[in-house]
């Protein structure tokens, strides 16, 4: 039922006129589809590209060259995608804790998480990475927990998808490898083997790209040549607001850099210009580090959720803050019923982690939302059993309604909060 819902759910949604996305991401991710449907190659602005990786605009082209480069037909597959990502956290859910309600609930809650719903609506590659994440890590706790190599093999292949749409991702495979070390059984050899040969599945997924961009620019670009422009929106300030795409002489001298020498010599630029920032504040660097994290975690969303009611104000995630505390609930119970639920929290660390480095925005906690809510869901079903079982829904049922009443305050609430960051 959980997966129709979430069919159902997005496209009825698909048909509600004025609920769109506003995130500028959409066009350049309609661009390279159109590019590629019309043979040339990987391109924006008539130029070979590869700030992003590519399995998202392939996704979009396949669409466009059967059904048309009309938006429905993508949400309309998107619905689908939605569906797998409820139906692999009901298996994750299942896998780890052997609770039956748990796992159902979960599935329910992300067939109608309406950050997830509202996501369906766009064309953002978040789409695509949310479920591939979620089946990567339920293959990845299946292969831990039985040492099964047939499923590590299909965790490291879709890990590598995943770094195909999102490159973000890419790097924590190296962290992967201290866990098996951790995790496995068995003697050391066959551990590091173990890690070293799911290094290897990965790195294979990602090998025609990085062949693609050595040939197209002359140079080893394993997934992207957006890192620059990436870490020096995370470090510049330059126009005082944080996380925004600065437009002072530095980008101007970048973006002269890459008509004259290319995409991979700006991208070189703006790294060297943002360990230069560092390097010359290293003062500066707590604090935004601090303020990263502060992005990350507040219950604004700037891309996805609509901005009603006068589009000035950012979207309140209400689910997020009511599902949070029952999350760290759920991890702490999940400990302490000593479940394998390091993969999930690697995940989830390492996402926080490289947000506070590079560049945290809600945006970028999404795809962990949907691993919160089986850690919460499995808090609450616990809870459900508890013998004043009333008395703590009728909390609960309280504590819903003031996060989803606090929406209303979102205004005065990112008010106070700009005023600490």
């Amino acid at each position: 039922m959980a997966l129709g819902l979430a069919v159902v759910l997005r496209l009825m949604f698909i048909v509600v006129p004025g609920w769109e996305s506003v995130d500028a991401d959409e066009s350049k991710y309609h661009s390279l589809a159109t590019s590629i449907l019309e043979g040339q190659g990987y391109s924006w602005g008539g130029a070979p590209d590869a700030d992003w990786p590519p399995l998202y605009p392939i996704f979009l082209s396949a669409i466009y060259f059967v059904f048309g480069r009309g938006a429905t037909a993508v949400y309309c597959f998107q619905a689908l995608l939605g569906a797998a990502t409820a139906y692999g956290v009901y298996r994750l859910s299942l896998s780890i804790f052997e609770d039956e309600r748990g796992a159902a609930l979960s599935a329910f809650v992300i067939a109608g998480y309406p950050l997830l719903i509202f996501l369906n609506k766009s064309l953002l590659s978040e789409n695509l990475y949310v479920p591939l994440l979620i089946w990567h890590l339920y293959f990845l706790h299946q292969g831990l927990a039985r040492n099964s190599p047939r499923h590590l093999t299909t965790s490291a292949a879709l890990l590598g998808l995943t770094a195909l749409t999102r490159s973000f991702i890419a790097p924590i495979v190296v962290t992967y490898g201290v866990m098996f070390l951790v995790i496995l059984p068995g003697r050391f050899a066959s551990r590091l083997r173990a890690g070293l040969s799911y290094a290897m599945v990965f790195g294979l997924m990602l090998l025609p790209w990085t062949i693609r961009n050595y040939i197209v620019f002359e140079e080893l670009v394993p997934l992207t040549t957006s890192m620059g422009s990436t870490l020096y929106a995370g470090y510049s300030m330059s126009d005082y607001t944080y996380g925004n795409s600065p437009h002072d002489e530095v980008a101007r001298v970048a973006g002269q850099v890459q008509q004259l020498e290319g995409r991979v010599a700006a991208n070189r630029y703006l790294m060297q210009e943002s360990l230069r920032i560092i390097a010359e504040h290293p003062s500066r660097v707590p604090a935004l580090v601090a303020k990263k994290a502060a992005y990350f975690m507040m219950p604004f969303d700037y891309d996805i959720l609509p901005r009603f009611p006068d589009g000035s104000n950012p979207g309140f995630n209400s689910p997020y803050v009511f599902f949070f505390p029952f999350f760290l609930v759920g991890v702490w119970q999940a400990y302490r019923a000593r479940c394998l639920i390091s993969p999930l929290l690697v995940v989830m660390g390492y996402t926080l982690v490289m947000c506070m480095l590079i560049l945290g925005l809600p945006r970028y906690r999404l795809p962990v939302e949907p691993i919160m809510v089986l850690f919460a869901c499995f808090a609450l079903v616990s809870y459900w059993r508890h013998p004043n079982r009333r008395l703590v829904g009728g909390l609960a049922g309280a504590y819903g309604v003031c996060a989803l009443l606090l929406g209303f305050y979102r205004a005065e609430m990112k008010e106070w909060l700009a005023s600490f960051l």
